[in-house]
């Protein structure tokens, strides 16, 4: 791959100033890691000696540097170091270290880890610094810790295991204790083209929350190009520029102290060079592939669209506007009126919105198919219709969906997509292939897909709130999910129910079981084992009896469960059994679902009996079993599974926006090839407050992902546009993958068989999009053959 040169931009640039300079004692010995003559590592203990050697060319500092290299199956890598205090005290603790990175994946399993042992005996476990996954040069990693307790000990682990593999140098490790004033800790630089060609985002962390800070950015010969100032402990600045800056000078004061750093901006970071050289290109591509602002066409890129579905079906394509060097100022679109050989009109709709672009958040857990290292915009959102511009060297994503409705004639239609741009007309081909069959009214996935209401109130908290809540779970709807809540602690509208019912819904949850809260939190996860005394079992009934009474007039108990016990412990199993039995006794119609580790500990310990607290189990994707679930079905229970921030690759997710599109799409398949009775996910509307999307423009610099174990975007499908939620494009191969399910579940066994056309096992599945539709067509002309 060839690429262009952007002599200042840095893929990354992470550094963090060593704080020897700050007058504290670095509490580590030998932190360099060096080797004595006997080839020992002093102050070090070593796990798996073997996953290791020394490197005495590639070094951050002293004679030699750690390095590990290992596959997903290799030996893990581990060092660590226990630090004891005579006198325990609160004092916070700063942590980190240097490393260089050749192709990581999994990135969040990379990392400086605590585990803190405490004064009175408790512990404090997996308190980490990570550094980001890819390929980078030396790279800092550090973090400041509050503890609530006095600290005796500490262990200081380094470590390079589970999911993570690659190559990876460490060097260079710093443990202090100590309040901390103005410091500056982790930044980083990354370039903002192609909104910016000479725009940088600066990331800068403090480790207090009032240190007041002045930034400049300057030229080579000293010129300030920007400025900013402000107030807190952290600075996010998009700054655009109208020459390349060569340093940023940042003053910080806090705790009476007052700190100056000049930090030089000075590598290059490759983003793939652009073919188009002038003028633009309009291309398409499927709606499974990832298309980032620099994803250029290649020569054979596809000029026409081809699309096949079932009537009562969505389907999506992509087209693309790629600028050359010059920005485009408007572009528009107009979608066709489709029409078969014989005049017939299409009878459905088309729809087309922009694709949007939010910025990439470090660290991240990198995947091997996704976006390249020095990438800062990443497609997710999807915007309202309207005039857009393109900016230089950039590509943006026309998202265009096509319904077909219940009565279409099955057949090929025909038409042409209108992309106007700066006034000149390109005509992009589109046929639809209508299947000779219908998906049913009712999804054939069962899914718990959760939009929660607390969050949703309090990003829109004007208005009628209960059209606010519909409008979400149209959204949800309309993408073939159910639009569910396992932390909601007030069930939902009998009202709701019977509308959603109608639109297809199949399953919901009452409630949480948990207290019901004395204000309005924005979710409740779980609750502690204390709570459950009698008068709250006396609660619950008090409150499930008349509601699972108007269930049962609308014939909706059927669809309905309880949850409770969110990923709790076998300390929880007691608990999980008194309500087990309550429901049992009482709501015999309804189940009782939980994430609890029972399915885990079955599986490790088959023979235990206190594990069967369940109707519904909910093993995470990679703990599932499937002859544990026959057996557990067997016995009338049903067996879900779910994805959060894991499991990573080599395991198909879609929580995280690095991950490719089709893995949202893929999971469903094999939902159906592994019989799992359902599949949950946490949570779809993951932020809060007044903020929205600046809908006029398609890039999104001041909304931040979500980012848990360095799974970036996860519990993130809907975003905050302007005038309610907006949908995005993974959200949309999760559809895909629902009506993929239809399909499946309406070919039986037929369809079954041919999921190994898809996947061989959990972790060995195509990511192939023609492979996906080849298969698909197969099902879709027997349905239509034998309707």
């Amino acid at each position: 791959m060839r690429f262009r040169s952007l002599s200042f931009y840095l893929m990354v640039i992470i550094g963090a100033l060593s704080l020897a300079c700050y007058c504290q004692e670095n509490l580590l010995v030998n932190p360099s890691v060096e080797v004595d003559a006997a080839g020992r590592v002093p102050g070090w203990s070593l796990h798996n000696r073997e996953s290791f050697t020394f490197d005495r060319e590639v070094k951050h500092s002293g004679e030699s540097s750690l390095v590990a290299e290992r596959d997903l199956d290799g030996k893990p890598f581990g060092v660590m170091q226990e630090v004891e205090f005579e006198k325990p005290d609160k004092s916070p603790v700063m942590f980190g270290g240097w490393s260089k990175a050749e192709n990581v994946v999994g990135g969040f399993d990379y990392n400086v880890y605590l585990d803190v042992f405490h004064d009175d005996g408790s512990n404090t476990w997996a308190i980490i610094s990570a550094w980001n996954g890819g390929t980078h040069d030396w790279e800092k990693t550090f973090r400041c810790y509050w503890p609530q307790k006095p600290i005796a000990k500490i262990q200081f682990f380094v470590l390079f295991r589970r999911a993570a593999h690659g190559k990876a140098w460490f060097d260079d490790f710093e443990l202090y204790r100590g309040n901390p004033d103005s410091q500056l800790g982790e930044y980083s630089f990354q370039t903002l083209a192609p909104l910016s060609e000479n725009g940088v985002f600066f990331d800068g962390k403090f480790f207090r929350k009032d240190v007041e800070y002045v930034a400049s950015f300057k030229d080579a010969s000293g010129k300030e190009l920007a400025r900013t100032s402000g107030k807190g402990d952290r600075i996010r600045w998009h700054a655009l520029m109208a020459a390349k800056p060569a340093r940023l000078d940042l003053s910080t004061e806090a705790a009476g102290n007052r700190r100056t750093y000049e930090l030089i901006v000075g590598f290059e970071s490759p983003l793939p060079e652009n073919p188009i050289k002038s003028g633009y290109r309009v291309w398409t591509a499927d709606s499974m592939t990832n298309v980032s602002p620099v994803t250029y066409p290649k020569k054979d890129a596809p000029l026409s669209a081809f699309i096949e579905l079932a009537k009562a079906e969505y389907e999506s394509f992509q087209v693309l506007i790629t600028a050359g060097p010059q920005a485009i100022k408007s572009v528009n679109v107009a979608l066709p009126e489709l029409k078969d050989r014989e005049g017939t009109m299409f009878s459905g709709d088309l729809k087309w919105e922009r694709v949007g672009y939010i910025t990439r958040r470090r660290p991240y857990s990198r995947h091997p198919d996704g976006y390249g290292d020095g990438e800062f915009w990443l497609p997710d959102p999807l915007l309202p219709a309207r005039e857009f511009l393109v900016h230089g060297n950039a590509t943006q994503g026309v998202w265009v969906t096509v319904q077909a409705k219940r009565d279409c004639k099955a057949g090929q239609y025909f038409g042409n997509i209108e992309v106007v741009v700066d006034g000149e007309k390109t005509n992009v081909p589109l046929t639809v292939r209508v299947f000779d069959f219908a998906l049913p009214t009712t999804f054939s996935y069962p899914t718990a897909f959760c939009i929660m209401d607390g969050w949703l109130f309090d990003a829109y908290p004007d208005g009628d709130l209960n059209a606010r809540r519909r409008q979400a779970w149209d959204i949800m709807l309309d993408h073939r999910l159910n639009p569910d809540d396992i932390s909601r602690t007030e069930p939902p509208r009998i009202e709701d129910l019977l509308y959603a019912r109608e639109r297809g819904m199949n399953r919901f949850n009452i409630m949480n079981m948990v207290p019901k809260p004395k204000r309005k939190p924005l979710w409740v996860c779980y609750s502690a084992k204390e709570v459950y005394t009698p008068e709250l079992f006396e609660e619950f009934k008090s409150r499930l009896d008349p509601y699972v009474a108007e269930l049962r007039k609308h014939d909706l108990t059927k669809h309905a469960y309880v949850y409770g016990f969110d990923e709790r412990g076998e300390d929880y199993n007691p608990i999980m059994e008194k309500i087990h039995k309550l429901v049992k006794e009482r709501y015999p119609d309804v189940a009782f679902f939980t994430t609890s580790m029972m399915y885990k500990q079955l599986k490790a310990n088959p023979g235990r009996t206190d594990c069967y607290a369940n109707d519904w189990y909910c093993p995470l994707t990679s703990v599932h079993d499937d002859e544990l679930s026959a057996k557990l079905r067997a016995k009338g229970h049903q067996v879900w599974w779910y994805t959060c921030c894991g499991p990573r690759h080599p395991h198909a997710n879609f929580s995280s926006i690095e991950y490719p599109f089709i893995e949202g799409r893929v999971l469903a398949w094999l939902s159906y090839q592994h019989r799992v009775d359902g599949f949950l996910f946490w949570h779809v509307n993951l932020w809060r407050g007044p903020y929205r999307f600046d809908e006029s423009v398609c890039f999104q610099p001041d909304f931040e992902s979500s980012s848990i174990a360095g799974m970036v975007g996860d519990g993130q499908f809907l975003y905050p546009g302007v005038d309610g939620p907006v949908p995005s494009i993974r959200l949309a191969n999760i559809r895909d993958g629902s009506e993929d399910y239809d399909y499946l579940s309406l070919s039986g066994e037929y369809g079954r068989k041919l999921c190994s056309g898809i996947a061989t096992t959990m972790t060995d599945f195509t990511r192939d999009p023609s492979r996906v539709r080849q298969i698909r067509r197969q099902i879709g002309e027997m349905l239509s053959k034998n309707k």
